[in-house]
């Protein structure tokens, strides 16, 4: 077992998360993805007004984010 060594609280339910050793971004299902930089410890809010819909889905790599939303469209962002 393992212990708890962050935890953070968003305002609506996670529904796709993903993270590496600089940042946790997590998609929070209502057009927003949440991120918060490990190394300065700054939240920042994303909003994704190219869907319709809420997004639910999200990957990142590199300096792209690819969404997917409740629209039944993927999006594909330049951060």
């Amino acid at each position: 077992m393992g212990s708890i060594s962050e935890t953070h609280r968003f305002e609506y339910p996670v529904t796709s998360l993903q993270f590496d050793s600089r940042k946790v971004v997590a998609c929070t299902g209502e057009n927003g993805i949440e991120n918060y930089n490990r190394t300065t410890h700054a939240h920042s809010r994303m909003v994704v007004n190219g869907h319709t819909k809420p997004a639910e889905k999200m990957r990142f790599i590199d300096k792209y984010l690819v969404t997917g939303g409740r629209d039944g469209c993927a999006k594909v962002w330049a951060i």
